[in-house]
């Protein structure tokens, strides 16, 4: 997962690092919440990590600040936080998913941090050998697509993309985040990379408007794959391969378009 932290001490930023790095999380930090909100702005992240210290009294305010962003949804944790009821209180119903208050004990966050992401965001966590999303159904053991009855022949990489943005219909999700959780290297990436393999799968699965799901670009930011408002219907709009472009305008097909690498 990618997580953002706002930590103002250096060596709790390193060391909250280190142990989410070691269990698989992704780690972004900031020392200053304008840095971070700039970040939010434009890139995509799991959750938020805010130092309690760093915030003073302004906890429960910077909740609502980062809640606010616009198509932000994202769920807040306060760490480090002076034990006051009061406090806690106030940072709750701001919006915040939990409060960890002094001494911060590193299993504790790693637990409290899974079962926040796991509440939030359960597409990620699901263990099923095959999912199901509309009448789509990954094969995970097989690592294999299938679309109405018809096997999708995507590469690898294809496969992980598509499970990844199913995983999390109806967000933003930024290319650096694409690129993080699946190329899984931190190092600046070209985005006509991401948005070559992000084009191709769109045509090959046949994400496109007027079918069951549809996959859009946000502006300068990344993708967001949704599920149609329109009633479902029983032709499939489909773009071939070789066609220029990435319109989301295409024939309609009564089968499936199983197109290869």
């Amino acid at each position: 997962m990618r997580l953002a932290l706002l930590i103002g001490e250096v060596q709790l930023a390193e060391a909250l690092s280190g142990l989410l790095q070691g269990v698989g999380h992704a780690i972004h930090g900031f020392d200053q919440e304008q840095k971070l909100r700039r970040a939010l702005s434009r890139e995509s992240f799991d959750l938020v990590l805010a130092d309690g210290v760093l915030l003073g009294d302004d906890c429960a305010s910077f909740v609502q600040r980062v809640r606010a962003l616009p198509g932000s949804d994202l769920p807040v944790m306060l760490i480090n936080c002076i034990d006051d009821e009061e406090l806690l209180s106030e940072v709750l119903a701001a919006g915040a998913e939990d409060y960890i208050s002094r001494p911060l004990a590193g299993r504790e966050l790693v637990g409290r941090i899974g079962a926040v992401l796991r509440r939030r965001h359960p597409d990620l966590f699901r263990l099923e050998s095959e999912l199901v999303f509309g009448s789509y159904r990954f094969d995970l053991q097989t690592r294999t697509v299938w679309l109405r009855g018809e096997v999708i022949d995507l590469t690898e990489r294809e496969f992980d993309l598509g499970l990844f943005l199913f995983r999390n219909i109806g967000r933003m999700i930024s290319r650096g985040h694409i690129h993080e959780m699946i190329w899984q290297v931190s190092r600046p990436m070209e985005s006509r990379t991401i948005d070559t393999h992000v084009s191709r799968l769109r045509r090959k699965l046949a994400l496109l408007r007027g079918n069951e799901f549809h996959l859009s670009a946000v502006y300068g930011t990344g993708y967001r794959l949704e599920r149609s408002r329109q009633p479902w219907v029983s032709e499939l709009v489909t773009i071939s391969l070789d066609e220029p472009g990435d319109s989301t305008s295409g024939h309609h097909s009564t089968g499936v378009q199983a197109c290869s690498a």
